[in-house]
């Protein structure tokens, strides 16, 4: 996977021009771009954008000595490059500029900055890169915000610096006096000092979100301080060396102060100078591990693992470019796409972003795939692989792999996905909107827990499921019939007694379960000849349906029996609906009966032992006799036919359930169709 990284960033970086800089700050400033942060709103409760899309901003006017909170750009993609934005790390000083973390500006920020160049400049290994990309004037800007704008005081029994109070805006004064007056109105302890960040937070929260709160949680993900109102990277005097100083934090250093001269780097063979010390962005390589390192130890990490310069860096852009633009959800689980790309392939992103646009589809697929066609015939490709990681944060720090599903070829999936549009086609699904159109996500809602069949869903129970059952799908192994079945029925029943069944949800798992079939025969789908008929099916929709489902009814008399029944029920729960729609006297809330309420609560959705066939067959009878319903020519007849002999067969309960309720949904649908043609 290493390799793959390496090739992503190397393309990432040629599409880009890095190697047609000259200027070394400015080489380094292009890297650093694809490892600052993505400037994006936070999403809300109902997964929109937040409105509060501006960041903020901390302004010191080194001239008037005042220092002001004020909105600046809005977050988005367009203003990456002005924000050169990077994740203020727990367990390193702070010394960004434009970060995640508004607390480090408060206090951190200005004594970790000076604090960490003065002990870099006196290291042996980085005294002389300092010296030659870090200039004094940088040193000098540093002091003279510490100088004008932070107050020492003791912390701990110790020294310590935060933002001064008394140096704020005049604008901006009087809000915070009245501010600082209420929070010690409500302290027990009047002597006691106010916490900076609960002043500040204050303040902020009143004066742009016009709320009473104390914590940051409002606050945009990004948070910049400027200089006389400009940005760092727009003050030439400072500009070089802040680029630098970022550029040997995130990436030099681990050369600097750990090199290796003259090794051979494991990923292109070359001998240089490599990383003493193994820092991948994504922790989750064994490389990390020292059970992997000669002698256990982190210092002899590049006998593992040796990596060059030149490779890091491509590496590092690789993984970066993925967790920031390859990132998405699939199946309800967060997912990295790890592309298979050549370094000279210029628009290798939209193609590989359009992947998970046609994996999420909820509409059809032909659409991207003919998107994704047109890009590779431009391309002067006919083909392409990637790979699907899926991903778990249980922690800030950690990360789980939930799994690594690779070498997945797209012709081959396109060719798979068509088999949906193709069923979508031949039954105008479409007609009944896109809720009702059969997509690879109804893996999830049929197959799975959701809010329509429990009150809590915990994904972690099923993930691995889920995706064992993806990784089927996409490299065409064979699935199993009995544990669909079992899994739809589960949910079905679920679904059923909480009122939220979709009716036409059996007949979509036929047709589900036919596309599966066809990418590679279901184990056990098909049985041997079971019961046995003389009578022919004259209903020709019927005929057809069993024909193209060989796999579910196919030589199989009593699943074709048991699906007649299901048509005969259909018809029954029609006309108990019909006759309380006519009691009602037209109102609305009673229109629609419940199936909770009609023949359908008859039905045992834990199953129906195959002894019991002849009973509910004798009530159905008596039911279609009560409410007069239209019956099919020959309809029992027929039904009775392949029945014979059911009670002394192996069927499962759970099996004789769903081949009832796929009759029941058929019939549905032929009904729901007949009426849109009306």
């Amino acid at each position: 996977m290493i390799n793959l990284f390496k090739n992503l960033g190397e393309c990432v970086l040629r599409k880009a021009g890095y190697y047609d800089i000259e200027n070394n700050t400015e080489k380094r400033k292009m890297f650093l771009h694809f490892q600052s942060i993505v400037p994006m709103p936070r999403k809300n409760k109902d997964g929109k954008d937040d409105e509060n899309t501006n960041a903020i901003s901390l302004d010191f006017n080194t001239k008037k000595k005042t220092f002001n909170f004020i909105l600046d750009r809005e977050l988005s993609i367009e203003n990456r490059e002005y924000f050169f934005a990077f994740l203020a790390d727990a367990n390193k000083r702070k010394k960004f500029l434009s970060t995640n973390n508004m607390l480090c500006f408060y206090s951190k920020f200005i004594t970790d900055s000076i604090a960490y160049i003065e002990d870099k400049r006196k290291q042996k290994k980085s005294k002389q890169w300092f010296l030659e990309n870090i200039s004094q004037d940088y040193d000098e800007l540093l002091k003279e915000i510490k100088k004008a704008f932070y107050l020492e005081i003791e912390q701990k029994k110790k020294k310590a610096y935060i933002l001064n109070k008394n140096c704020i805006d005049p604008d901006k004064k009087d809000s915070l006096i009245k501010i600082e007056e209420k929070i010690l109105e409500q302290q027990k302890d009047k002597t006691k000092q106010i916490p900076v960040e609960v002043l500040y937070n204050s303040l902020i929260n009143k004066e742009f979100y016009n709320k009473d709160s104390k914590k940051s949680d409002n606050f945009t993900p990004i948070i910049l301080a400027k200089i006389d109102g400009k940005n760092i990277l727009d003050c030439e005097k400072y500009r070089n060396a802040y680029i630098n100083l970022v550029y040997y934090d995130l990436f030099e250093r681990f050369f600097v102060e750990k090199g290796k001269a003259n090794k051979i780097c494991h990923i292109c063979g070359e001998k240089s100078k490599v990383a003493g010390d193994v820092s991948l962005l994504m922790k989750f390589y064994g490389t990390t591990n020292n059970l992997f390192f000669e002698n256990l130890k982190n210092t002899e990490a590049y006998k593992s693992f040796s990596v060059c310069k030149p490779c890091l860096m491509k590496i590092f852009t690789g993984m970066k470019f993925t967790t920031t633009d390859f990132r998405d959800y699939l199946l309800g689980n967060a997912c990295y796409l790890i592309p298979e790309t050549d370094k000279d392939e210029p628009d290798f992103d939209k193609k590989y972003k359009r992947i998970f646009k046609l994996l999420r589809s909820n509409e059809g697929y032909m659409d991207d795939i003919n998107i994704i066609n047109g890009l590779l015939q431009q391309a002067n490709r006919k083909n392409f692989k990637f790979n699907l990681l899926f991903f778990d944060r249980p922690g800030k720090q950690a990360f789980d792999i939930v799994k690594y599903i690779s070498n997945i070829d797209y012709h081959n999936l396109s060719e798979k996905l068509k088999l949906f549009d193709k069923y979508n086609k031949e039954y105008n699904l479409s007609l009944f909107g896109n809720n009702n159109s059969i997509k690879l996500y109804d893996i999830r809602n049929h197959l799975f827990p959701t809010k329509s069949s429990h009150n809590k869903v915990d994904p972690s129970l099923f993930r691995k499921d889920i995706l064992d059952l993806l990784e089927a799908f996409l490299h065409d192994n064979s699935l199993n019939y009995n544990m669909l079945i079992k899994r739809f029925m589960n949910i079905y029943r679920l679904k059923f007694n909480r009122n939220k069944i979709d009716e036409l949800s059996p007949f979509k798992m036929i047709l589900m379960l036919s596309i599966f079939n066809k990418i590679k025969p279901l184990k056990g789908g098909e049985t041997m000849k079971t019961g046995s008929c003389v009578t022919q099916i004259q209903q020709e929709e019927y005929q057809k349906f069993f024909t193209e489902h060989h796999v579910v009814y196919g030589n199989n008399s009593h699943r074709q029996g048991l699906f007649l029944l299901g048509t005969i029920i259909n018809g029954i729960v029609y006309g108990q609906r019909k006759k309380s729609s006519t009691k009602s006297k037209g109102s609305p809330e009673n229109k629609k009966m419940k199936a909770s309420s009609t023949f359908l609560k008859k039905l045992n959705y834990n199953g129906i032992p195959a002894r019991r066939i002849n009973k509910l067959v004798a009530e159905v009878q008596n039911y279609a006799l009560i409410y007069d319903i239209y019956e099919e020519t020959g309809i029992w007849g027929t039904m009775m036919d392949r029945l014979q002999g059911i009670e002394k067969s192996t069927m499962k309960g759970e099996e004789i359930v769903f081949y009832i309720l796929t009759g029941i949904s058929f019939n549905k649908y032929l009904g729901l169709t007949k009426n849109l043609e009306k």
